[in-house]
């Protein structure tokens, strides 16, 4: 029920959330179709925006409220008064109703059967969550919503999977957004999204296979190892948790960003040697670079 929303993102220049902001969330809301917008406040950090800013964004969402009004006439038994606080049962029963209205609808069936879904789900021991299960039952029997089901379902998930695999490369996240992609090329194969997505996972399986890797994980924003990825490329060359990484390939690294920016010039196969400092006294270590791993 995406398309009933209205969503303002406010990010500042500063702000450390603003790439997931930015990169991510604005563009995979624009994606899937959500009535959304982006302002990213100059100069501010994680901070709350300035008063003309929140203008702005309330008057951008004012502008939206007519819709929004005529959706909640439209369902009723999605809306909540300002004043009303409904309680769980009251809440599973309007859904159950509006689940009912759905239903009945062209092109509905989904948004229905997601419905009931939610309410068998979280209310399982109410009379509206006994009633679903009932309606789910028949929905499942009848061929021509059982079809339904399936065909508008399908089509949620694809623009999903898809939306979200973009949104994880976006935040680099390439191990992410090759999952979203693998899920969406196995479970709709024959489909032009399906296809897509199989091309995609490959183009991000083949990145995967050339981008340089060690297997170490860090303290934070320093250099103190915490953990060594087992048969790993740091684990077999020797590395062990409380090292802390001084050089790599000949070149001083002091934050995590420089040790990317120096692992970055290398490639899987190659031979360097990382400095570190253990129990007090310094190290070199001869490491083999390879390549992350990739789950199937």
């Amino acid at each position: 029920m995406h398309d009933r929303l209205s969503v303002a993102f406010v990010t500042g220049e500063h702000d450390v959330n603003r790439k997931e902001n930015e990169a991510s969330l604005a563009p995979m809301f624009a994606d899937l179709g959500i009535h959304s917008k982006l302002w990213v406040v100059p100069r501010m950090g994680h901070d709350l925006p300035p008063a003309d800013v929140h203008s702005e964004v309330y008057a951008w969402l004012a502008d939206d409220l007519k819709r929004r009004r005529e959706d909640a006439k439209a369902h009723p038994g999605l809306a909540v008064a300002a004043d009303e606080a409904p309680t769980p049962d009251t809440v599973a029963s309007r859904w159950v109703e509006e689940a009912e209205a759905e239903l009945k609808k062209a092109g509905h069936v989904w948004r229905g059967v997601a419905l009931l879904r939610s309410v068998v789900e979280r209310w399982p021991n109410t009379d509206a969550g006994d009633k679903g299960r009932r309606l789910l039952r028949d929905v499942v029997n009848d061929d021509a919503k059982a079809r339904a089901i399936v065909e508008e379902g399908g089509k949620d998930e694809r623009d999903f999977l898809t939306a979200q695999a973009k949104a994880l490369e976006r935040l680099d996240d390439v191990r992410g957004a090759l999952q979203a992609w693998r899920l969406l090329a196995k479970g709709h194969p024959e489909t032009p999204e399906g296809k897509k997505a199989a091309e995609e996972a490959k183009r991000l399986s083949e990145a995967l296979a050339a981008t340089p890797y060690l297997g170490i994980v860090f303290d934070r924003d320093s250099l103190l190892v915490t953990e060594v990825v087992r048969r790993g490329p740091a684990d077999k060359a020797g590395l062990v948790a409380r090292d802390i990484v001084l050089t790599l390939g000949g070149v001083k690294v002091t934050t995590q960003q420089e040790l990317r920016q120096a692992l970055g010039k290398h490639k899987p196969g190659d031979k360097l040697d990382i400095e570190v400092k253990r129990a007090g006294k310094v190290t070199t270590l001869s490491a083999e670079v390879g390549s992350p791993p990739i789950e199937e």
